[in-house]
């Protein structure tokens, strides 16, 4: 079972890195004078994202042919592939978001919904979502004002 879940979350997440990678590819990654471009951490993103499934599956598939497979595993193998996917389909609702508006509301969206998706139980509730919100755009901004003003990289 251990590794049928293991399987099924590195095709899984490969599939959406496959789905991602065409828009995160269609943006510059470096600009004409060797310069970071607006592409490169949704480019940098999605090409982690597959090396890691791939470790993990690796991982995973060397631990039951040394006989160390846990029997509860297919639990965390679930958890990564609804974490993982949740996350991988916010990252494409942010490039899709980033392409229509300007960058520090589709970063401050990106971040809000991903730090609501992985917030403890005990987080959960006003005073925690008002601080994942104000962290969210403040962070968001801080990056868009370094990249944009320090940087000289335009994210528009």
């Amino acid at each position: 079972m251990q590794r049928a879940a293991s399987a099924f979350v590195t095709l899984f997440l490969m599939g959406l890195c496959i789905l991602l990678a065409g828009p995160a590819f269609e943006m510059r990654a470096f600009g004409r004078s060797g310069s970071i471009d607006a592409g490169a951490l949704p480019q940098a993103v999605v090409v982690v994202v597959a090396v890691l499934a791939i470790l993990a599956f690796s991982s995973d598939a060397f631990d039951h042919f040394r006989g160390r497979a846990e029997g509860g595993s297919s639990t965390r193998g679930m958890t990564v592939l609804l974490i993982g996917g949740a996350v991988l389909l916010l990252l494409a609702g942010f490039l899709a978001l980033w392409s229509r508006l300007a960058f520090p509301i589709a970063a401050a969206a990106f971040m809000t919904s991903t730090s609501l998706l992985i917030a403890p139980p005990e987080t959960r509730n006003l005073r925690g979502y008002t601080t994942i919100v104000v962290v969210s755009v403040a962070f968001s901004l801080g990056v868009w004002l370094a990249f944009t003003y320090l940087l000289g990289v335009p994210l528009r």
